[in-house]
């Protein structure tokens, strides 16, 4: 599998074109294709998700030796709706990222790549089996999934980065939300892997450096969503200009009306960030809008919680 999904994952990056993976659901007697468990099922999906996929299709076999006929249709449906659960919570964060790499630590399986020594993330202690994938969004921040290789057995690492980290976030599959990590400091962090199961980590603030060169010219007009979000009192708005324009950053309440004006000026083509501190609003959903002379507008949804 390593080979095969190696060669799509860089043809697809390459030429710009997402592609699925069809994963087994289900084994089949007249083959001797034995049925996956749900730590199986997770390693197919989580493995599928590191190398970049957009989007995951289940295998089944119809009539009555498919899924349906199985004697263990309901470990098959259990397992599948979970991981279909986290799959539709994780998938929107995602899709808009561009996978850029993806390596292995410990024992390199044939077709595997090892981390380079001048990469991302430098090493994983215990002998982890790892799959490595990173990402970078819109406004190159970096993004990080570590998947555990071993389907039978949980593993405990500490990963250490080539960076000094600035700030860790883990994607909650549970809840759906981004969650401050608390085992990090500098250029390690422990992460914690159920068997086949993969995490997706943020390293907010880019530890290379993403939005610390700023006024770089982009590319294109954005708005990021502000980090962290939900928030209390301060979040961080960035957005990026690829020419000068006379900008108006505003916030304002979920009726439409504006409650606090963060930037009205002309600005030299860059990447920025500003503060908004809300410690004198009260809790609920707000709306953040980026307008340029150029005719861009963005708007995103921002949450305070008191």
């Amino acid at each position: 599998m390593v080979i095969s999904i190696t060669l799509v994952s860089s043809e697809s990056g390459q030429y710009d074109i997402p592609f699925c993976n069809i994963i087994q659901a289900i084994g089949y007697d007249v083959l001797d294709w034995r049925i996956p468990n749900e730590n199986e099922h997770r390693w197919l999906v989580y493995s599928t998700l590191a190398y970049g996929a957009k989007a995951i299709i289940w295998f089944h076999w119809d009539h009555d030796w498919g899924v349906t006929g199985s004697s263990a249709r309901d470990q098959i449906f259990t397992s599948i709706q979970k991981l279909n659960r986290e799959i539709n919570l994780i998938g929107p964060v995602l899709l808009p990222l561009k996978s850029v790499a993806v390596y292995h630590t410990g024992n390199i399986p044939f077709g595997g790549t090892a981390l380079p020594t001048n990469g991302l993330v430098k090493s994983a202690d215990n002998s982890a089996n790892l799959v490595v994938g990173l990402y970078k969004d819109e406004f190159d921040g970096d993004y990080l999934m570590l998947m555990n290789r071993n389907y039978s057995d949980s593993i405990t690492s500490t990963v250490t980065l080539n960076y000094r980290l600035d700030d860790l976030q883990i994607f909650d599959v549970d809840s759906g939300l981004w969650k401050q990590s608390l085992n990090f400091s500098e250029t390690k962090f422990v992460t914690s892997l159920r068997p086949g199961e993969g995490k997706l980590y943020k390293l907010e603030g880019g530890i290379t450096g993403s939005f610390r060169e700023m006024n770089l010219s982009p590319s294109s007009f954005g708005l990021r969503q502000n980090y962290p979000n939900p928030f209390n009192p301060k979040t961080t708005i960035n957005y990026k200009l690829p020419i000068t324009n006379f900008v108006d950053l505003s916030i304002y309440n979920i009726l439409g009306e504006k409650v606090a004006k963060l930037i009205s000026e002309r600005q030299l083509a860059g990447t920025y960030q500003v503060e908004w501190d809300a410690s004198v609003f009260a809790s609920g959903v707000y709306l953040y809008q980026l307008r340029t002379d150029a005719g861009f507008i963005q708007t995103k949804k921002l949450v305070l919680l008191k």
